[in-house]
């Protein structure tokens, strides 16, 4: 049975794709939920204060990102990421400039870890993979993320996001109701997967 904690990712995740999609389509209705969807987003970042969202706006594009409170890209990688499970991989620059089987230059690339990180895991039902970024304006980690990769509990980015929601506790507020209050409930699980899939291709292929 999922945690309170998994449900409400899922449903993040859930906002972020109806966001992009509304976006996408450039539904006018979209710019009173961002109203709501800041709420959800400040609420979240109340109850785990390590873990925020931003949403960036201009005339023409919405973007959103997902930070996290750490000193640096390495420190989320040594504490974190490094400990996921099926982790194979990794660059500073780009996916896959070392396997854990090329021992010396896997550890090379980790202590020369600076303002990015591209690790690639091997799982259960493939290939999944974790940017991170140094957001120089927000002093804070960005994960590079894939909404579907946000609505599986087994992938990386989705155990990166609830270990650090975990790390710290905050206030106790109830965002299930605010998120199903919002709405984008015409966005199906699998839809979160099929949708994506067509508008934002994976990074490494």
């Amino acid at each position: 049975m999922s945690t309170v904690l998994e449900r409400e990712i899922k449903e993040i995740a859930r906002i972020l794709a109806g966001i992009e999609r509304h976006a996408h389509e450039n539904d006018p209705a979209l710019d009173k939920q961002l109203d709501m969807v800041q709420e959800i987003f400040t609420d979240f970042n109340k109850k785990y204060p390590l873990v925020s969202f931003k949403i960036e706006k201009s005339i023409d594009h919405i973007e959103l990102k997902i930070l996290i409170s750490a000193e640096s890209v390495k420190s989320v990688f040594d504490a974190t990421a490094s400990k996921i499970k099926g982790f194979n991989a990794i660059g500073a620059r780009s996916f896959n400039e070392a396997s854990v089987q090329q021992s010396e230059e896997f550890n090379r690339i980790i202590a020369s870890l600076s303002d990015a990180a591209y690790l690639t895991y091997t799982t259960d039902s493939g290939r999944e993979t974790l940017v991170l970024l140094w957001n120089e304006q927000e002093k804070k980690v960005e994960l590079n993320y894939e909404i579907k990769s946000l609505a599986n509990p087994l992938a990386p980015q989705f155990q990166l996001l609830q270990t650090y929601a975990q790390k710290q506790a905050g206030d106790q507020i109830d965002l299930l109701s605010k998120c199903y209050q919002l709405g984008f409930t015409d966005i199906e699980d699998a839809a979160l997967f099929e949708w994506e899939d067509e508008f934002y291709p994976k990074m490494l292929e």
